[in-house]
């Protein structure tokens, strides 16, 4: 078992460089864990995106923030079933809800621009 940050979009790549493929045609937003595999190195990745055709999110080992703003300590609630309010926000959730909303701009705003 190994303690890491990975999705789907991590499944390509990674199936590339164990072929012995390390650069892709295109740019994808998946990051190769086959270094884990092979050498038992872990990837250094500061948060990943799960996504469904109409949902986002971005989650970090210790936080997720929902496309609807609600954020979730995965330390203490690692199913995510019980959102933090912005009302209740300490100042270090006030602090992952700014910075994981601020991704979730940007990947949202990058979505839009390659749909059209």
């Amino acid at each position: 078992m190994a303690d890491i940050l990975a999705d789907g979009t991590d499944l390509l790549p990674t199936f590339a460089a164990l072929g012995g493929q390390d650069q892709l045609p295109h740019p994808i937003d998946g990051a190769s864990f086959a270094k884990l595999l092979t050498e038992g190195k872990s990837p250094s990745r500061p948060w990943v995106s799960p996504q469904t055709k109409k949902e986002i999110a971005v989650r970090t080992r210790d936080w997720k923030l929902l496309h609807d703003g609600q954020l979730f300590d995965m330390r203490g609630d690692p199913f995510a079933e019980v959102a933090i309010p912005k009302a209740d926000d300490t100042p270090e959730s006030k602090a992952a809800r700014t910075r994981l909303s601020e991704i979730l701009a940007r990947l949202k705003q990058r979505a839009s621009n390659t749909s059209n």
